[in-house]
């Protein structure tokens, strides 16, 4: 036994003998604070441990979970503008085909004169200026938007400014004098100046039309 222990045992036995305790009373009250004094009940003793480790893993679950719902709230974030940029897209690239194909089916002819692969131009009636009877409108490229562009008027751009036509082409398959028709194909792209992936979309779309 240590010197220091012993001592202090020495001591509580006389402080017990004075006090008129037998030395069997003294015995057993100097087994029983040593007893007490070292040896602790395991609730006491694990309670603390177990606490910790259950709200470390109560915290650990909770950063997984947070996680998981944070990565897929931004993937779904995510799909949902792709697919509403690509509609847009497709929605811009279809009215501009359509605008091209309506002028297109209500004009008088093909003007082969200023009609090459980047620009089309239609003879019509809808585009005259006082004293003629027909006028001319052309559709090409102009700053990366389709332009429509009647007789005696400024460009006026078909598609909007948050896509841009990356390709137009006209071909023209008959230039019968009755029935000229012409192929146009087309390519939109989304503008995406900082290359995010979920505003990148591309459209490409072709159609013919015969003029009547």
């Amino acid at each position: 036994m240590n010197p220091m222990k012993r001592k202090t045992r020495n001591m509580k036995r006389k402080i017990f003998s004075q006090l008129g305790f037998t030395q069997h009373q003294i015995s057993e009250m100097t087994n029983s604070i040593s007893f007490n004094k070292t040896i602790k009940p395991a609730s006491q003793r694990f309670s603390a441990g177990f606490t910790i480790i259950e709200f470390m893993v109560y915290f650990a679950v909770l950063a997984v979970l947070g996680g998981s719902v944070s990565v897929l709230f931004l993937w779904t974030l995510q799909a949902h503008t792709k697919s509403q940029v690509l509609q847009e897209t497709t929605s811009s690239a279809q009215l501009a085909m359509d605008g091209i194909m309506h002028e297109a089916r209500e004009a008088q002819g093909l003007y082969l004169a200023t009609t090459t692969l980047a620009q089309v131009s239609l003879e019509t009636s809808s585009a005259t200026v006082a004293g003629e009877t027909l006028g001319y409108i052309d559709f090409f490229l102009c700053d990366n938007a389709l332009c429509i562009k009647r007789e005696k008027q400024a460009p006026l751009a078909l598609t909007p400014n948050t896509v841009e036509v990356t390709s137009l082409a006209f071909t023209a398959i008959s230039t019968d004098t009755n029935f000229p028709s012409v192929r146009i194909s087309m390519q939109v792209r989304h503008k995406n100046p900082n290359n995010r992936p979920e505003l990148e979309a591309v459209v490409s779309i072709t159609s013919t039309v015969s003029l009547r």
